[in-house]
């Protein structure tokens, strides 16, 4: 279990009152069950939950796929858990956009490219 997943188990658990929104600004973990676990507890607390995968989340290195590949898996489990990952109204005159980065080498070296979650 990556210490990410340690710290936010920590934190949930002193966590006594229900809100109405949590923003997880990613780099939970890499383990697919960890991060579907984390969000089935969190989803019982918080009536809207929006996650946006930070590069932590597209590690392989247990996964039989590709970084992107594995975006789209992250995904998934966000769906099954009932994890918002595109933009959405709260309440009047609240919008909450999101987006997403991941490294990638062109011939120049590396630079980041941004997905617009949309």
């Amino acid at each position: 279990m990556h210490k990410n997943v340690k710290m936010y188990n920590r934190f949930h658990i002193r966590l006594l009152i229900t809100q109405d929104v949590l923003v997880i600004a990613g780099d939970v973990s890499d383990d697919l069950s960890s991060l579907r676990d984390m969000f089935l507890k969190l989803k019982r607390r918080y009536k809207h939950v929006f996650f946006c995968p930070g590069n932590l989340e597209l590690w392989v290195r247990k996964d039989n796929c590709n970084s992107l590949e594995k975006f789209s898996k992250v995904l998934e489990v966000c769906e099954q858990s009932g994890i918002r990952t595109r933009p959405a109204h709260i309440g009047k005159s609240t919008v909450f956009l999101q987006c997403a980065s991941y490294p990638r080498r062109n011939t120049w070296g590396v630079d980041c490219a941004i997905i617009l979650m949309v």
